[in-house]
Parts: C-alpha cells; structure tokens; sequence
C-alpha cells in the first residue's frame, strides 16, 4: 500500500497490531487491578507510650476496602504469644471498612518492644501488611544501664562504673542485694544505687556476666543485669573481632578479612603458631615476628555453608603466660538464597 508516496509494508501493520493488541492488555489488567479488593490502613503503626509492666495494650486498626470486589481476611498471624489480633469480620464488603482488634500482653517485657501483625488478604498486590504496636514498657523498679558495656580496656585499668536504682512506684522499694556468681566482679552498694567493680587478675579476653539485682518489689523481685568487657594487654587485634557478615551459598571463591596484630609490649615476639577452631576458615600471616605491628588475613575456603562461629588463636612467646594467646572471634553466615 502507498500513503502519500510511500509504501507502507506489511511489517508495519504487524507492530500497529501487536502495540494495539498491548494497550488492550494492559488497561484490562489495570481496570481488573481497580475491580478486585484493595485493602487500606491508613495508619500502620500504634506508639502506645509508655505503660506499666503487665498492661494490656489494645488498638482496634481500621481496615478498609477501596476495591470493587469483597476483601476477605483470609489470616492474621503475630510475632508472638504475647499478642492476640481479631478480625470483627472476615468479609469487608467495597468501600466499607472494618476493625482488627489487637491486644499485646506486656507481662514479662521491659524497655522499648514493637510488635507486628501480619494480615493475609486477597488483594493480590498487597498482601501480606504489616500492622505494628510499638512504645516503652516500665517496671516498677528498675536499673540504669540495663546493660553494663565496659568495652576494651587495659587490664588493671579503672574497671568501675556506677549503676543506679530507680523507683516509679513507691519509695518503700529497694535493692535486699545484688550478687554476681564471678570471682572477677566486686559490688558495693550506694545510697542510689551500686558500684560494679572488676578485678586486676581478671583474664585476658571476652568476658561477660550477669548480676542478679534483688529487691522487696512483689511484681520485679529480681533484675538481671549483663556485663560485658574485653581485657587487653599487650597485644591486641583491630578489629577485635572478624566478621564475614551474610554470603550467598554455595562460596565458590574464597573470602578473606585483615586483621591487624598490634604489639605494646616494647620487645620483639616470635609468632609460634596461628589456629582455627572451626572447620574452612584459616588464618595466616607472611610473617612470623611481631615488632610494632603485622597483618593476618582470615579466610573462608570455598565450600563452606552454615552459620558460622568460631575462633582463632594467636600464640606468641611473650613473657607473660597470661598473655602468650590471643583469641579472636570470627563471625558469620554462608547460606543459599531463601534459606
């Protein structure tokens, strides 16, 4: 066919076709997407506060239909026990709305919680959603910090910090004692809360503890407070600690990671030996003294899979017997996509 003096081919009646026949598609997808059930919230997040430990935090969510079709609940599922979501109706009919009642039991919580409800529906695009209830939840009593974090610090350092008691009911509470079941870990109380104490031979590396706050409070007998510290001496790793974070499964290359080994003792050491305690990770170094500082690289062979935690030592011939090994963990996670 000729237009205008031009010869129009047959290939161009095929791509007017095919774009044509497109275009129908897509608005008869798009005019299905409006017709079906879309479910609405206009507000997803609950900030309850702050409530007492033991209260029943409740909040009825508005679920509303903006479809042609009728929304059906088809599930509701909580992160966990301590939280209960009700549907008033499975069905919530075009342009109408309904509520999800939920109740999330705080006894046994403290601090700051959020809990998500999960709603399956039969809206295609937007299904699951996620509905949370978030806030701060207070004891009668408690104790700040909630965690002692001493962090790295030189042995026969000042290994003190201050923990003090705090009442929000009643001043005729307090503190009958505090006990820590480590030899390491001296406690004297104060007149607003207590000191916590670590002691000079307190070994080199990773330690962690847990004191056991005792007081006359009939709902919170009892507040676990951790400890946690890295002693360093002489010889130290930065970082202190590997870690390989999350890697696609099966490893076909190997991973590696630096750390640099760092001597303060003023006095050349002989590196006698580099180990790992779990299988397919390695360590080595090109050197085998230690001046002022030398690198080591830590490596994933290809192969590995799991969740990985593991160690690895560092033994050199310094004076110290205490400080001849050094201990290193390595982190990480090797897993297939999905898993």
């Amino acid at each position: 066919m000729i237009v205008a003096g031009r010869k129009i081919s047959s290939n161009f009646y095929g791509f007017l076709s095919s774009a044509l026949i497109l275009s129908i598609w897509t608005v008869s997808a798009f005019a299905e997407t409006e017709s079906g059930p879309r479910i609405f919230v206009k507000d997803r997040t609950f900030d309850f506060g702050t409530v007492k430990q033991g209260a029943s935090v409740t909040q009825a969510f508005s679920l509303e239909n903006k479809g042609q079709q009728p929304l059906q609940i088809l599930d509701v599922q909580a992160d966990c026990g301590c939280t209960v979501a009700q549907p008033e109706s499975k069905t919530i009919e075009s342009k109408n709305s309904s509520k999800l009642n939920v109740v999330f039991d705080t006894s046994g919580f403290h601090g700051y919680k959020v809990k998500t409800v999960r709603v399956y529906t039969n809206d295609s695009k937007n299904s699951p959603i996620s509905l949370s209830l978030k806030g701060n939840i207070q004891r009668d009593v408690d104790v700040k910090p909630a965690r002692l974090y001493f962090g790295n610090v030189p042995k026969g350092g000042d290994l003190v910090k201050s923990v003090k008691f705090q009442r929000f009911s009643s001043d005729d509470i307090s503190i009958t004692e505090v006990v820590s079941r480590s030899e390491f870990v001296k406690v004297k109380l104060s007149d607003t809360g207590f000191d916590v104490k670590l002691s000079n031979d307190i070994p080199f590396g990773v330690f962690r503890d847990k004191i056991l706050v005792k007081t006359n409070s009939p709902e919170t007998p009892i507040i676990h407070l951790p400890i946690f510290a890295r002693i360093s001496g002489d010889i130290t790793a930065k970082p202190a600690d590997i870690s390989f974070g999350l890697l696609r499964a099966p490893l076909v290359e190997e991973e590696a990671r630096e750390i640099i080994l760092k001597n303060g003792s003023g006095k050349e050491l002989k590196l006698l030996s580099l180990k790992s305690d779990t299988k397919g990770i390695l360590v080595e170094s090109k050197a085998d003294k230690l001046k002022d500082s030398v690198a080591l690289v830590v490596k994933l062979k290809p192969g590995v899979e799991g969740v990985l935690h593991g160690k690895v030592t560092v033994e050199t011939d310094h004076p110290d017997p205490q400080q001849k090994l050094l201990t290193i963990p390595v982190y990480g996670i090797v897993a297939k996509k999905g898993a």
